[in-house]
């Protein structure tokens, strides 16, 4: 099965980042990344013959940056998507994934100075459906549930509900 496969660095070392707590200053900063994104199932018709517009895919997703003088530290996603689950419905999509999003050192220190407490890292579970009713028109229903929200223990989760349309002209 074909799969989507990315390694990569982004830098800058011309920014030059003081850090609030400490006053050490930094020059230069980079974010690295690593994405792999892979059909691993089809079903088969009543014949035999593989569906290749039906399946699921699998991705996996991370993102790291130094956390002495960026916001976010690294974050880590995982999820998949199912095309074609329901019987005749064989363009609608059903997707789940798990995000985790580690605030960086500098930003937790600064919100200890005035809150009492650091930040650590929140989970975001998502659950999605996208319903394909035309070729040029689909309706997406989102939910999530954010554990932590903000990396901020102290917190009560949220519920986020959306709903995206997507015109193709």
């Amino acid at each position: 099965y074909a799969g989507v496969y990315k390694l990569g660095v982004n830098a800058d070392n011309e920014i030059i980042y003081t850090n609030p707590n400490t006053g050490e200053t930094y020059r230069g900063d980079f974010t690295a990344y690593g994405l792999a994104e892979k059909t691993v199932y089809h079903p088969k018709d009543s014949s035999g013959k593989l569906e290749l517009k039906k399946g699921l895919d699998l991705l996996v997703e991370f993102l790291g940056a130094p956390g002495d003088r960026d916001n976010l530290e690294f974050e880590f996603t995982a999820g998949g998507r199912y095309t074609g689950l329901i019987p005749g419905r064989d363009q609608d999509k059903l997707g789940f994934g798990v995000i985790y999003s580690k605030n960086g050192n500098a930003y937790s220190d600064a919100y200890a100075t005035t809150h009492g407490y650091g930040l650590g890292g929140e989970t975001t579970l998502e659950l999605d459906y996208q319903v394909n009713p035309m070729a040029w028109f689909s309706l997406q229903f989102d939910s999530q549930y954010i554990i932590d929200p903000g990396g901020d223990d102290h917190r009560s989760g949220i519920m986020v509900l959306g709903l995206r349309t997507i015109f193709r002209l």
